[in-house]
C-alpha cells in the first residue's frame, strides 16, 4: 500500500484522501491489468491487494524455459500459447505497445491432418525445411498458410498432384462463399451450427476446416464448438481477416512483470472462500485460506474484483448463484510440451527460470536464434491441427501440435494424453480451466454485465463488486476479453486517463511527438458521432467534428419548426423529446442547453452500455443504477429503441409519462427525435415508427439516409451490400416513397411529411474531414484505424455516386387518440 501521509505547510493545507482498499482476486491477465490499471490511477485514489491461490501468480505460471543441449539455445514456451492476431486482439497489442513490450511478427502454416493412429509421431523439426515439415505430417490433407503469406503453400507428401488440385478448387469456392458470408450474412440470436446451416457451407468443408481450425483457437471440441454464439467465430473471423499473427519476444513473464510493477501487497497461497457484503457499513468482506498451513483469515475491502472463472466466481459470491452464473459450462483443458521424439528426449530438459537477471538476458527470443536460414527469413512455424474425424461430430476433437523454434511440441487438447510415447517424451504439462459458450450462456453474461436488458438479478458493479475475465465480454474467451473486461472495471473506477493511453500511445521516444499526450484535455471535452452538417469549405465553417455534428442536430430542428433559424428557440414552453441514439451524451446535453432543464421532458435511449456511463457521467444530475438513470424530468436508458417489446418494466413507465396531455396543447410539445441511427434499426424502422405515433401522439423528425429514386439497379445493389457491411439490415434504405408509406401506415399524416435533401452537407465534408484526420493523426504514430477508413470510402461512394441520400424527415400525427 502506498504512503498517502503528508506534512501540512499551513492551514489551508488539504490532507490527501484516504485510499480506497481493492482486493483483485485472481492474477490471471484480466486481475493483473485491472490491477495495473487501477495501481496507477493519476489520483491515487486505491490500494491494491492481489489474491492468488496457486504459488505464483497464474498468467506466466505454466511458462517454463527449455534447453536444447544440442544447439544450446534456451527457449522460452508459454503454457498455453499466446499468440494474438491483429484486428481482433486490438487492444491487447495496444496495451503491449504501451508497457513497451517487444513483439515479433510469427508466420504459421496450419497443416489439417487426420488422426490415423495414436502411435504417429508429429514431425520433427531439425534437420529440415519448414516445407518439408508441414508436408511430411501423417495423414495431413492440406496446408493453410496464415494471412496467405505464401501464394502456393506446400502439398501434403500423401496426396497426388491432381488429388490436391482437385482440393483446392474445392476450397477456393468454399472459402470465397464463407468469407464473403462472414462480413454479408449478419448473424442472427443463433449457435455456430445454425448459422453454418442457414448458409448452406458443404458439410465436409465444415468438418475439415472450420472446426479443427476454430477448435484449436478456442481449445474444445467440435460439439462445443458448434454450441458457441456464431456472432463469435463469425467476428473472429472477420477481424482477423488478412491480419499478422504476433507473440512476445521471451514469452510473457515480462507482461507479468510490467503489469504488476510497483504493486507491494500481493498474495500467493490465497485460496478465496468467500466474498460477502457488509450491510452496515457496505464495506465487503473477504475470506481466503492460506494453502500452506490451512490458516483461513477474513479482510474489510471498500471494492473487490473478481478475475476468475464463472464457476468460481458463483462460488464464492452468493449473488451470482442466483443468475445462472454457475450454468455457464466450463472445460478442463490440457497443454504439454515434448520433445520431438523419444530418442531426442536426453537432448532437452527444463531450466530454472528463479536466476538472476543477467541469466533471463540469456534466454534471447527464439525468433532470432532459429536454426535454419529459411526459418530465419520467413519466421514460419508448424502448427498440426491433428482431429478425430472418423468419431463423428459428436465426439470429433483436434489436437493442436505446434513445432517450436528450438524443436520442442506444445501440444494442446491431446487425443491420447496418458498414451506411453505421450509420457516419455513429456517434459512438462499443465490444465487450465476453459469456459465455454453457448447462446444461453451469452445471455446470462450480458445480463449480469449489465448489456442486455435487467432481469432483476445481480448487475457488475453492483455493491461494489465487479466481475473481469476473458469470459466478460461478448466474444470468443481470449486474452482480448480480459484486456476488454479490465478495461471496463477501471473506467467504473473512473481511471480514465490510463485508459486513454492503452488506446492512444504511440511509440515516439519522451523528445520525439510523444508529448502531445501532455496538451490532450481530460476528460475529452466532446463525444459527438454522426455524419454532421458541413457548410462548402470555402467559407470556412463546420471544420470541427463537433461543431459539425451539433450543427445536424440544429438543422434537424429547424427544419421540425423547433428552432428558428438564428437558431432562437420558437418551441412551446413545454416539451416532451424521445431521443433515439443519444451516444455519449452530448446530444442530450445540447437540447438541455437549448431549451432548458425547466421546460424539457426527456428520455434517451442507446444500445451501448458503455457509452449510455459516459452520458451518466456527463450528467451528474441522473441517479440509477444497471440500463436506467433518471430524475424528475431526464431518463437516459439502454435498450434496443427498434423492439420496444423487449423494453424493461421502467422504461416503459419512464416513455409513458411523455405522453401527459400537457405535452398535446398544439402540434410541436411532443416529439420522437431519432439522429442518424434509424438504417440501423433491425428488423425495421416501423415498430418504433408506430409505437411514437399510436401509444405517443409523437411526431417525428430524423436524419436518416434513403436511396435516390434515379438510382441504377447495380447502384441500389451495391448500395444495400455496402449498408450490411455498415451493420444495417438489407432493407435500411428505402426510397422516399416507400419511406412516406412506412410512416402513414405507422399512423403518420401524409400532408405533413417533409423530405429535405442535405447529401451535399453531409458526405464530401465528411470524407474530407476523416481524410484530414487521419493525417494529423499519423505524426503521432496512430491512424483512424481501418473501420474509420472503410466509412470513409462509403460515404465517398455515397457522395459521387449519389445512390444514397442524406435526408432530414418530419412527420406530424393524425388525429388519433394516444391508445
Amino acid at each position: 500500500m502506498k504512503n498517502t501521509s503528508a506534512t501540512s505547510s499551513g492551514p489551508n493545507h488539504q490532507q490527501p484522501q484516504p485510499q480506497q482498499r481493492v482486493a483483485i482476486i485472481g492474477t490471471g491477465l484480466a486481475g493483473l491489468t485491472t490491477a495495473h490499471l487501477l495501481h496507477n490511477d493519476p489520483k491515487n485514489r486505491y490500494a491494491v491487494t492481489l489474491l492468488e491461490q496457486a504459488e505464483s501468480l497464474s498468467f506466466d505460471s505454466a511458462s517454463v524455459a527449455v534447453k536444447n543441449h544440442q544447439t544450446g539455445a534456451t527457449e522460452r514456451i508459454d503454457l498455453p500459447m499466446r499468440a494474438s492476431a491483429g484486428g481482433y486482439y486490438a487492444n491487447l497489442n495496444r496495451m503491449y505497445r504501451y508497457l513497451q513490450i517487444p513483439m515479433h511478427p510469427v508466420r504459421f502454416l496450419f497443416v489439417f491432418a487426420k488422426a490415423l493412429n495414436h502411435a504417429e509421431q508429429p514431425p520433427a523439426s531439425s534437420s529440415t525445411t519448414v516445407s518439408a515439415l508441414a508436408s511430411a505430417v501423417p495423414g495431413g490433407y492440406f496446408i493453410h498458410t496464415s494471412n496467405h503469406h505464401r501464394l502456393l503453400p506446400p502439398r501434403p507428401s500423401s496426396y497426388s498432384l491432381w488429388r490436391y488440385l482437385l482440393e483446392v478448387f474445392f476450397l477456393i469456392i468454399c472459402h470465397t462463399w464463407f468469407t464473403a458470408a462472414c462480413f454479408l450474412v449478419k448473424p442472427e440470436d443463433e449457435s455456430l451450427a445454425q448459422y453454418l446451416g442457414r448458409i448452406w457451407l458443404p458439410r465436409r468443408y465444415i468438418t475439415h476446416y472450420i472446426l479443427p481450425l476454430m477448435s484449436g483457437v478456442s481449445t474444445c471440441t467440435h460439439a462445443q464448438l458448434l454450441e458457441f454464439p456464431a456472432s463469435d467465430v463469425i467476428n473472429y473471423v472477420k477481424l482477423s481477416y488478412n491480419q499478422h499473427h504476433y507473440t512476445v519476444c521471451g514469452g510473457v513473464q515480462q507482461v507479468q512483470s510490467r503489469l504488476t510493477y510497483g504493486i507491494k501487497d500481493i498474495r500467493v497461497r490465497s485460496r478465496v472462500l468467500e466474498v460477502k457484503l457488509r450491510t452496515d457499513n457496505n464495506t465487503i468482506v473477504v475470506r481466503w485460506q492460506n494453502t500452506v498451513d490451512n490458516k483461513i483469515s477474513e479482510e474489510v475491502f471498500e471494492r473487490v474484483v473478481l478475475a476468475v472463472s464463472p464457476d468460481v466466481a458463483s462460488r464464492i459470491l452468493s449473488p451470482l448463484r442466483a443468475v445462472g452464473l454457475e450454468m455457464i459450462p466450463t472445460a478442463w483443458v490440457e497443454s504439454s510440451i515434448l520433445t520431438p521424439s523419444i530418442s531426442s528426449v536426453p537432448h532437452y530438459s527444463l531450466v530454472n527460470t528463479e536466476e538472476s537477471e543477467e541469466k533471463r538476458v540469456e534466454m534471447a527470443c527464439m525468433h532470432h536464434r532459429v536454426a535454419t536460414a529459411e526459418q530465419s527469413a520467413a519466421s514460419t512455424q508448424v502448427i498440426t491441427l491433428r482431429s478425430q474425424l472418423s468419431a463423428g461430430t459428436g465426439a470429433a476433437r483436434t489436437e493442436a501440435l505446434h513445432v517450436m523454434p528450438s524443436g520442442v511440441v506444445v501440444s494442446t487438447c491431446p487425443l491420447d494424453a496418458s498414451g506411453s510415447d505421450m509420457m516419455k517424451r513429456r517434459l512438462k504439462t499443465a490444465g487450465f480451466t476453459r469456459t465455454l459458450r453457448t447462446v444461453e450462456s451469452r445471455a446470462i453474461v450480458e445480463s449480469v454485465m449489465g448489456r442486455a436488458g435487467s432481469k432483476g438479478g445481480w448487475v457488475n458493479g453492483e455493491d461494489n463488486i465487479w466481475l473481469a475475465g476473458a469470459w466478460c465480454w461478448d466474444g470468443m474467451v481470449l486474452l482480448e476479453g480480459c484486456v476488454v473486461s479490465a478495461m471496463k472495471v477501471a473506467e467504473d473506477f473512473v481511471a480514465i486517463v490510463i485508459i486513454t493511453l492503452f488506446l492512444l500511445s504511440s511509440t515516439g521516444g519522451l523528445y520525439d511527438l510523444d508529448h502531445w499526450k501532455l496538451n490532450l484535455r481530460m476528460p475529452v471535452p466532446s463525444m459527438w458521432m454522426n455524419m454532421g452538417y458541413w457548410e462548402p469549405s470555402d467559407k470556412n465553417t463546420a471544420k470541427r467534428f463537433d461543431e459539425a455534428c451539433s450543427s445536424l442536430l440544429q438543422e434537424v430542428l429547424t427544419t421540425a419548426g423547433l428552432l428558428g433559424s438564428a437558431p432562437s428557440i420558437s418551441s412551446p414552453s413545454e416539451l416532451a423529446i424521445f431521443d433515439l441514439g443519444i451516444g455519449c451524451g452530448d446530444q442530450t446535453q445540447h437540447l438541455i442547453r437549448l431549451f432548458g432543464a425547466k421546460s424539457l421532458r426527456y428520455v434517451g435511449l442507446t444500445l451501448n452500455r458503455t457509452q449510455l456511463e459516459t452520458a451518466v457521467r456527463r450528467l451528474p444530475e441522473v441517479k440509477g443504477t444497471g440500463t436506467g438513470y433518471k430524475n424528475a424530468s431526464i431518463g437516459l436508458f439502454c435498450a434496443d429503441a427498434a423492439k420496444p417489446s423487449t423494453w424493461s418494466a421502467e422504461l416503459n413507465s419512464a416513455v409513458q409519462v411523455l405522453s401527459d396531455e400537457k405535452f398535446a396543447a398544439g402540434p410541436n410539445e411532443r416529439w420522437l427525435l431519432a439522429l442518424d441511427c434509424l438504417y440501423h434499426f433491425s428488423p425495421s424502422r416501423q415498430p418504433i415508427m408506430s409505437y411514437a405515433s399510436r401509444r405517443l401522439r409523437a411526431n417525428f423528425a430524423a436524419f436518416d439516409l434513403t436511396l435516390n429514386k434515379s438510382a441504377t439497379p447495380a447502384g441500389v445493389l451495391l448500395a444495400k451490400i455496402l449498408g450490411v457491411l455498415m451493420g444495417c439490415p438489407w432493407k435500411a434504405f428505402l426510397k422516399e416513397d416507400e419511406y412516406r408509406d412506412q410512416l402513414v401506415a405507422s399512423g403518420y399524416s401524409r400532408d405533413s411529411v417533409i423530405v429535405r435533401d442535405i447529401s451535399e452537407h453531409v458526405f464530401p465534408g465528411l470524407v474530407e474531414y476523416l481524410n484530414s484526420q487521419d493525417k494529423a493523426l499519423a505524426e503521432h504514430g496512430i491512424s483512424l484505424g481501418p473501420g474509420f477508413r472503410l466509412a470513409g470510402g462509403v460515404f465517398g461512394w455515397f457522395a459521387s455516386a449519389k445512390a444514397i441520400r442524406a435526408v432530414i424527415i418530419v412527420a406530424h400525427t393524425d388525429d388519433k387518440k394516444v391508445m
